[in-house]
C-alpha cells in the first residue's frame, strides 16, 4: 500500500475526510472542522505514537533520556489550528498580490 493510500484511509478512519461520489478520479474533502483540528493532533495521529515512544524510551537500550524528549514534544506551539494556518496563508498570498499589483505612474489626484 503506498503512502496516499495509507494516509486516505487513516483520515477517512478518524472521520476527517470524505469522498466525493461524482468524480472519474478518487476525490477527497476535508470535513473535519480545521478551526478544532490542531498541528498536534495530526502530529500525533501521523508523526509520532507517543504511547510507544514513551514504552521504547523506557527501554534499557534508550539512548536519551525519556522525560527530556517528551517533554520537548508537549510544546504548546503545536496547539495551532489548521484553520488558523490556512487563514495565515490566505492573508500571505493576498497581501502579496496586493504588493505585485501595479500602481499608477500619474499623480494622485485631489
Amino acid at each position: 500500500m503506498d503512502t496516499s493510500t495509507r494516509l486516505i484511509a487513516r483520515l477517512d478512519a478518524l472521520g476527517w475526510i470524505g469522498r466525493l461520489e461524482d468524480s472519474r478520479m478518487p476525490r477527497y474533502m476535508l470535513i473535519a472542522n480545521p478551526k478544532q483540528l490542531t498541528v498536534d493532533m495530526l502530529y500525533g495521529h501521523f508523526v509520532i505514537d507517543r504511547d510507544e515512544l514513551a514504552y521504547q524510551l523506557r527501554l534499557e537500550a534508550a539512548h536519551v533520556d525519556c522525560a527530556a524528549l517528551m517533554g520537548a514534544l508537549e510544546n504548546e506551539k503545536l496547539n495551532v489550528t489548521l484553520g488558523s494556518l490556512i487563514a495565515a496563508r490566505v492573508r500571505a498570498q493576498s497581501n502579496a498580490r496586493l504588493r505585485e499589483t501595479p500602481r499608477s505612474s500619474l499623480p494622485p489626484q485631489a
